[in-house]
């Protein structure tokens, strides 16, 4: 606790390490909101997906059948098409967030955030990975 006491009286005291800890800051409050914009449009995505795209499915493929055995109009048919085109417009709007957001992060944090974690390849697993002539 001592250091950080001493590093909070260096930036009082010099206005420009106060204005280096502001943009520190402020770059890390983005890049926790970036990283929850991205997370939930990914959620979004998966539950649309998974779940309502292919319920939107079967109405369309039902409203297909009973528009063909005359049971409903041609104005439900097309109802429930566009819902289908709508779900479908939310799915890439979703993925168009997320990648968005990816793009915030990985220039907030200078690194490439989708090879984190990642081993990384040395000269030589490169070299044994090219194809031999």
């Amino acid at each position: 606790m001592k250091a950080a006491r001493l590093i909070a009286v260096a930036v009082d005291e010099n206005p420009e390490l106060a204005g280096l800890a502001r943009q520190v800051k402020d770059r890390a409050a983005s890049f926790v909101a970036n990283l929850y914009i991205m997370r939930n449009a990914e959620r979004q995505t998966e539950l649309y997906q998974r779940r309502v795209v292919p319920a939107a499915q079967v109405l369309v493929s039902s409203s297909q059948n009973a528009y063909a055995a005359g049971a409903v109009g041609f104005a439900d048919l097309i109802d429930s098409e566009r819902m289908l085109i709508s779900i479908r417009r939310m799915v890439a709007q979703a993925q168009i967030e997320r990648e968005k957001r990816l793009v915030e992060l990985k220039a907030l944090a200078g690194v490439e955030i989708e090879t984190l974690g990642r081993p990384e390849r040395t000269s030589a697993t490169r070299a044994a990975s090219l194809p031999v002539q």
